[in-house]
C-alpha cells in the first residue's frame, strides 16, 4: 500500500495503488525519497522495496530519479538505472512492484532557461574542428610549448590556460575544472582572483559530454536561478578527454555584454582542450596540480540548501568535498561515513539547531574527534555551542553566505589542510 502526505509542488506522480486503485501524489519539495521506510515523502510498503529505495530532485531546470541505494532496482523505461536520470511526460518509472507516471508541469519554450540561452556542440577528442584550419592548430600548439618552456610544474596548467583565454578577444578568465571521482573541482585559472565557475553550466557539460554555449538574456534578473553567473555576460564549457575518459572541463568566461562569446568561439575551445588533453595527463599523474584540501561537510537535513551552497564555494575554491546527504543507513551508512572522515583532512560542521540535535551529526563530531581531525565550526544560526564545539574558534556565518564569509572559510581550510600535511610529514 502506498501512502503520501500533502504538498504545493507543481510535480505529481500518478500510480495504481494495490488497494485503493488509482492515485496521485503531490511532491513534497524540491527532493523527496521513496521506499519502505517512514522516513519516505512517497512509501511503497513491499518486501522488493528498500526502505530508502529512490531518490527524486530537482536540478538544472528538470526533475530527475536515482537509487538511494546501490542495490536498489529502479527502472526507467523498462531499464534499470544506476546514475541520476532525468523524467519526461512520458517516462514509466518502476520501483518494486509499483509503476509511476510523473505529470510535469510546463517546461520553459526552447531555448531560453532560466537567465539564459544554451547551445550544445559534439565534441570528438580525437577530430579536430573543421571550422579550425592545420595552421591556426599549430599557431596554437607552439604558443602554448613557448608558454611552458622552462615553467615549473605548478606553473604548467596555468600558462597553458593563460595561452587558451588568449585566443578569445572578449574572455575575461579561463579555469580548470577537475573532473574527480564525485566531484567537479574548480583547479586553476588563467588569472589570479575569484574563480567565475558555475558548477550549474560544469554539471551540464559534465553528464553530456558536449561543449556548451551560455549566453545570458540581456532583460533577465541576475539575481535569478543561477548566482554565481551573477557577473558573467557569456561562457563556453568544454570537455577535457583522455583515450575517452572525462578529465575536466574548460570554463571560458566573459562579463562584456557586446560583443558576447559566440558560436563561432566553440570549435577554438573545442581545440584548445584537445591541445590541454595532452598535457594534463602527465600533470595529473606527476602532481604538478597539487593535491587539492579535502574536507567532509557536517549538516543537519533541513539546511541542505546551505550546505550545497557552502560545498559549491569551497570547490570554486579548489577544495574537495566530501557532503554526506544521508542517503545510506544503518551500519553501511556508518562505515561510508567513517571512511569520508578518515581520508579527509578538516571536518566542517555547519552548526545549527537542528545540526546539534541530530544524532547522525553528533557522531560524526566524535568521530572526527576519535580520530583527532581537525573539527571547524561554522555557525550558521545564533545558537549556544556545546562541547566539544565550545571550546574550538568557529567562524560566523549567520549574516548569510557573504564572498567574504566563504574566503575566510576557504583560506581557514587551507590553513588547516597544511596543518594535517605537516603532521603526516612528522610522522
Amino acid at each position: 500500500m502506498l501512502e503520501h502526505g500533502e504538498s504545493q509542488t507543481p510535480l505529481v506522480l500518478e500510480y495504481e495503488d494495490q488497494r485503493l486503485g488509482a492515485m496521485s501524489f503531490v511532491a513534497p519539495g524540491l527532493e523527496f525519497y521513496i521506499g519502505s521506510g517512514d522516513t519516505c515523502a512517497l512509501r511503497i510498503r513491499d518486501p522488493m522495496v528498500h526502505e530508502r529505495h529512490a531518490r527524486i530532485f530537482w536540478l538544472l531546470n528538470s526533475w530527475w530519479i536515482e537509487p538511494a541505494d546501490p542495490q536498489a532496482g529502479v527502472f526507467v523505461k523498462r531499464s534499470r538505472i544506476r546514475e541520476p536520470e532525468p523524467l519526461a511526460p512520458s517516462t514509466t518509472i518502476r520501483i518494486g512492484p509499483t509503476r509511476l507516471r510523473p505529470v510535469l508541469p510546463s517546461a520553459p519554450s526552447a531555448p531560453a532557461t532560466p537567465d539564459g540561452k544554451w547551445a550544445y556542440s559534439d565534441v570528438d577528442p580525437l577530430v579536430q574542428p573543421a571550422t579550425v584550419d592545420e595552421s591556426y592548430r599549430l599557431q596554437m600548439l607552439f604558443a602554448i610549448r613557448r608558454a611552458i618552456e622552462h615553467q615549473a610544474d605548478d606553473a604548467l596548467i596555468p600558462s597553458i590556460l593563460s595561452v587558451i583565454d588568449g585566443l578569445f578577444p572578449v574572455s575575461d578568465m579561463s579555469e580548470l575544472v577537475l573532473n574527480t571521482k564525485q566531484e567537479l573541482i574548480a583547479h586553476a585559472s588563467s588569472k589570479p582572483g575569484p574563480s567565475a565557475v558555475s558548477f550549474t553550466l560544469a554539471l551540464r557539460c559534465a553528464r553530456s559530454r558536449k561543449a556548451l554555449l551560455w549566453e545570458r538574456r540581456i532583460a533577465s534578473d541576475r539575481s535569478q536561478a543561477i548566482p554565481s553567473l551573477n557577473a558573467i555576460t557569456s561562457a563556453i564549457y568544454c570537455p577535457v578527454f583522455h583515450e575517452q575518459r572525462l578529465l575536466g572541463l574548460l570554463a571560458v568566461s566573459s562579463k562584456r555584454l557586446h560583443p558576447p562569446l559566440g558560436h563561432a568561439d566553440v570549435p577554438v575551445a573545442i581545440e584548445g582542450c584537445r591541445l590541454l588533453s595532452r598535457y594534463l595527463p602527465a600533470a595529473l599523474a606527476g602532481g604538478a596540480l597539487g593535491r587539492p584540501p579535502t574536507v567532509f561537510l557536517s549538516y543537519a537535513r533541513e539546511r541542505g540548501a546551505v550546505a550545497r551552497a557552502i560545498a559549491s564555494s569551497l570547490r570554486r575554491s579548489s577544495i574537495s568535498v566530501w557532503l554526506d546527504d544521508r542517503i545510506e543507513v544503518g551500519e553501511r551508512w556508518r562505515d561510508a561515513i567513517l571512511d569520508a572522515v578518515t581520508a579527509v583532512d578538516v571536518i566542517i560542521v555547519a552548526v545549527t539547531r537542528a545540526a546539534l540535535a541530530s544524532r547522525y551529526v553528533q557522531w560524526e563530531i566524535q568521530t572526527a574527534h576519535e580520530l583527532r581531525k581537525p573539527v571547524l565550526p561554522l555557525l550558521i544560526e545564533d545558537c549556544d555551542l556545546p562541547e566539544p564545539l565550545a571550546a574550538i574558534q568557529h567562524l560566523d556565518l549567520t549574516g548569510g553566505l557573504e564572498p567574504d564569509a566563504l574566503a575566510r572559510l576557504a583560506e581557514r581550510v587551507r590553513q588547516l589542510s597544511t596543518e594535517m600535511d605537516g603532521g603526516r610529514d612528522e610522522r
